[in-house]
Formats: C-alpha cells, sequence, structure tokens
C-alpha cells in the first residue's frame, strides 16, 4: 500500500499588537486515489465516505458531486488537455476528523 499518514506542526505568528506565535501538531493524509477502499479495509480508524475517527468524502473535494473524487479529477484533467499520469495521482490533504471538515487546501501530485 502507497497511503501514508504524514505527521508534523504547523507554526505560524502574528504581529498585531503585540506578537504571538502558535505551534500545533497537523496530520494529513497522502492517498493513492486507487487504493481508497484499499485503506479503508486495512484500519478501523479510516472511512471512505463514512463516518470514522478519520473520513474522506467525495463530496468534499472538486465538485459537491457524490463521483469518486478520481473520476471528477481525470475529468477536470481532461477537460484541460492533460493526460492522466501513467503511475496514477496521489492526494494529499487533512481529512474530517470525527466528521467535522476543516481542510483549507488539498494538493494533487501525479
Amino acid at each position: 500500500m502507497r497511503s501514508r499518514l504524514f505527521m508534523g506542526h504547523v507554526l505560524h505568528t502574528r504581529y498585531l499588537k503585540e506578537r504571538m506565535r502558535f505551534r500545533y501538531p497537523s496530520y494529513m493524509l497522502w492517498l493513492d486515489l486507487d487504493e481508497l477502499d484499499v485503506v479503508e479495509n486495512s484500519t478501523r480508524w479510516f472511512g471512505h465516505n463514512r463516518r470514522r475517527l478519520l473520513s474522506l468524502r467525495d463530496t468534499d473535494y472538486l465538485t459537491p458531486e457524490p463521483r469518486p473524487i478520481r473520476e471528477k479529477l481525470r475529468e477536470l484533467l481532461t477537460s484541460r488537455g492533460v493526460e492522466w499520469p501513467a503511475g496514477g495521482v496521489y492526494l494529499l490533504t487533512a481529512p474530517r476528523y470525527f466528521n467535522y471538515v476543516f481542510n483549507p487546501v488539498s494538493f494533487y501530485f501525479g
């Protein structure tokens, strides 16, 4: 399996009336879009289109349609004249935590 959990920290400083510095843990999923069901079946804490501690819902990505992310991304790339990468596509994203979604940015890699 090529999908992974990445752990790190988010650091930022605010310069308003006084300087405030924040550092907190951050977790992101590196998911092979061809492995979403494999990842779900290999662990009890991840769900694809269902509630789990960490979950990923197709409707949260690219368009609110309930189609697979892979299908929506392939359609978007094709419409722009971009070929689907031979090695597949990976999604780096923050999943839903306890079914709550806050994902300011997601990245696709091919």
